[in-house]
């Protein structure tokens, strides 16, 4: 058996300690390692991590009559604080604003012009305030045509993330 020291915390003295012989190659191995050991490479943030963050987005342009309307699908981000303004209202209430609210954060453009730009009113609303109005302000049967091809591009991303058995290999 090899011998080594062991020096405990509270004290200065050194301890020994038989090793067995299995121990003693694995302590040997992890010094080696530690001391071959070099930096970690960094990922860069503007590189795969923002790949990673727009993964499975889909954005489409829908064209109704003279005007193309730019809508992406929403980051979790995104998602999360649309839930939470939900969450607020009582049940009828959520259900006559989802689909505004929703097309509010998923329309991007229209015309090439920003949502928020296509409101006239006061300047004391938020920005999002201000693209939940616009929405607000469309024919109910245009927010339901819209937000039936936003619907439709959140299968697509769910699709796509599940091609080649990729959904298989995300696990908890």
């Amino acid at each position: 058996m090899r011998k080594g020291n062991i020096e405990h915390p509270m004290t200065s003295k050194k301890t020994p300690v038989e090793l067995s012989k299995g121990v003693s190659q694995a302590l040997d191995k992890v010094r080696e390692f530690n001391e071959a050991e070099q930096e970690p490479e960094l990922i860069p943030v503007s590189g795969e991590l923002k790949e990673l963050a727009l993964f499975g987005k889909i954005t489409e342009e829908i064209k109704v009559g003279n005007f193309i309307f730019k809508l992406a699908t929403l980051t979790r981000r995104q998602q999360k604080e649309l839930i939470t303004k939900l969450l607020k209202m009582n049940s009828e209430e959520r259900i006559l604003h989802v689909k505004t609210m929703t097309l509010a954060e998923a329309i991007i453009t229209v015309n090439n012009v920003p949502l928020s730009e296509l409101y006239a009113g006061s300047d004391e609303l938020t920005e999002a305030q201000k693209r939940n109005e616009v929405v607000s302000d469309l024919q109910s049967v245009l927010v339901e045509k819209l937000f039936a091809k936003y619907e439709n591009m959140v299968a697509q991303a769910n699709d796509f993330l599940n091609q080649g058995g990729l959904g298989d290999q995300i696990k908890n």
